[in-house]
């Protein structure tokens, strides 16, 4: 008798692995993305916009043109946007790709701006009210490159650039 008991309790817990999985990610990159200190972020351009700054665009080279136009436009000197978001995360869950980031707080943002990359220029794939986005639209054993940028009066600069392996192991 007593095994009829056990089999109704395990079915009343009956949770999926895959929904196990996803709410356990979710919850680690939000405290991820929360850790750590509170200020506002200051924006420190990557080496590669660095780069592109410094390099002329040769008329030729169209991969270089296009990457530069696929730039979001930035106020480095704080004359309207909000400062780059800080501390972007991502997870692979298999099905979609889980981004979190810092909050950019008391500089009057909107929203979020999701970029994404595929190996050609970046495009916007979404926009968030909350400091997090799960992109659906992704395709296992590809690799993805993603950055945030905040939306005030103005869209602020890119966030650091990540790089996202949708392989399952």
């Amino acid at each position: 008798m007593g095994t009829g008991k056990n089999k109704r309790a395990v079915a009343r817990l009956n949770i999926s692995v895959d929904a196990l999985f996803l709410i356990s990610s979710f919850l680690i990159l939000t405290f991820i993305a929360s850790c750590g200190r509170r200020a506002d972020p200051v924006y420190v351009p990557s080496h590669d916009q660095k780069k592109m700054a410094e390099e002329p665009v040769v008329q030729g080279d169209k991969a270089q043109r296009e990457a530069q136009e696929a730039l979001p436009a930035t106020d480095v000197q704080g004359t309207g946007g909000p400062d780059a978001p800080a501390g972007l995360v991502g997870l692979y869950t298999g099905r979609s790709v889980i981004l979190a980031w810092q909050e950019v707080r008391g500089q009057g943002v909107k929203s979020y701006r999701i970029y994404r990359s595929s190996g050609g220029a970046f495009e916007r794939t979404g926009e968030s009210p909350t400091p997090a986005f799960t992109d659906g639209n992704v395709v296992q054993g590809v690799l993805y490159r993603y950055y945030v940028t905040a939306v005030g009066k103005a869209e602020g600069p890119p966030a650091e650039e990540i790089r996202i392996l949708t392989e399952v192991e």
